[in-house]
């Protein structure tokens, strides 16, 4: 994620009963892996579970984002037709202005 983040990979699993979730980081201290965050569910649900699943991917997502918003702007820049008209964006265009709100939604620091 930004520098401000804890870096990926990172997993999650279930703490007690199911109903509490730890999202965890790699030892980047030498203290062994870190609790990135955690969150506790009113019921254990498999939705609870694909929560933490995403949380858990963020960092690949956003990397994967950064990614694809070079790869827009590279397409945008050579071909004129993705530029979109005084109606809107191309879908190209679209796609770009969600993919990089997205990212500095990921990295807004508070």
């Amino acid at each position: 994620m930004s520098a401000n983040n804890t870096p990926g990979p990172w997993t999650f699993g279930q703490v007690g009963k199911g109903q509490v979730f730890d999202i965890i980081g790699p030892d980047v201290t030498g203290l062994g892996r870190e609790v990135v965050g955690s969150f506790r569910a009113s019921q254990n649900t498999k939705a609870n579970a694909a929560n933490a699943q995403l949380i858990a991917a963020a960092p690949e997502l956003l990397a994967a984002l950064k990614e694809a918003l070079g790869i827009l702007a590279e397409v945008g820049a050579k071909h004129a037709e993705y530029h979109g008209t005084a109606q809107g964006p191309s879908s190209v265009g679209a796609a770009y202005i969600r993919v990089k709100s997205a990212i500095a939604k990921a990295e807004a620091a508070k």
